[in-house]
């Protein structure tokens, strides 16, 4: 059986080599998308991993990502959180770092996605929100606001992409137990966190035939806090 090839944006990150071990422990091919992080040197190498430079947040880039490989699945990881000020003391400039590099990064990512697989017999795009965009979290404002709008157009891109078999999911995480998350945990409390390998296991799950009925799925993976 040929193998699939899966894209993976911001694949230098933490949660990204949980994600990218899984796929290549299910046998897919990896382009894998970096933008001011190379690969770990590990990786590199690796006969099933092909590196590209690509900003989530230019579109010229990301245009050039979706047309210029052959995939099957789009895994978007690039995001990221500016936080700890109240509303009233938020910036329009955190606002715009916020849409920008989260809600910016996965319409493109959603658009440029959906254009391809609808011309190339469907296919799977999987977003991450994050548990702020569910329920308020005070001194998130920016980043939550943003994050809710992760969720609604996956939830478009579900709905427009279903006729051409084309499924949207998004996955949303807590915090999650990465190494720069754990450096600033107190009293245990990163054991009740996320874990990034089941991220990886879900996101596969759902890429795969075994997933084929889930589209517009928002599915929280909260860790037991």
């Amino acid at each position: 059986m040929e193998k699939k090839n899966v894209i993976i944006t911001g694949a230098s990150g933490e949660v990204a080599q949980s994600v990218i071990a899984e796929f290549l422990k299910n046998d897919w091919n990896i382009i894998a998308a970096t933008h001011r992080t190379p690969l770990h040197d590990s990786l590199r190498n690796h006969k099933n991993i092909t590196e590209i430079h690509c900003d989530s947040t230019d579109e010229n880039d990301v245009i050039s990502l979706c047309s210029s490989h052959t995939y099957h699945a789009i895994i978007h990881l690039v995001g990221g959180i500016k936080a700890g000020t109240p509303l009233t003391d938020t910036t329009t400039a955190t606002l715009h770092d916020m849409f920008t590099l989260n809600t910016l990064s996965t319409f493109l990512i959603l658009r440029e996605g959906m254009r391809y697989f609808s011309q190339n017999n469907g296919g799977v795009i999987i977003t991450v929100a994050s548990q702020s965009a569910l329920q308020a979290q005070v001194n998130k404002s920016a980043y939550s606001a943003a994050k809710a709008a992760v969720i609604s157009l996956t939830k478009t891109a579900a709905e427009e992409g279903k006729h051409h078999n084309i499924r949207a999911n998004c996955i949303v995480p807590g915090i999650i137990r990465t190494k720069s998350n754990i450096s600033w945990a107190e009293n245990g409390e990163e054991h009740y966190w996320t874990d990034p390998d089941d991220i990886a296991k879900t996101m596969v799950f759902l890429s795969s035939d075994a997933g084929k009925g889930i589209n517009g799925a928002i599915l929280p993976l909260l860790g037991t806090l």
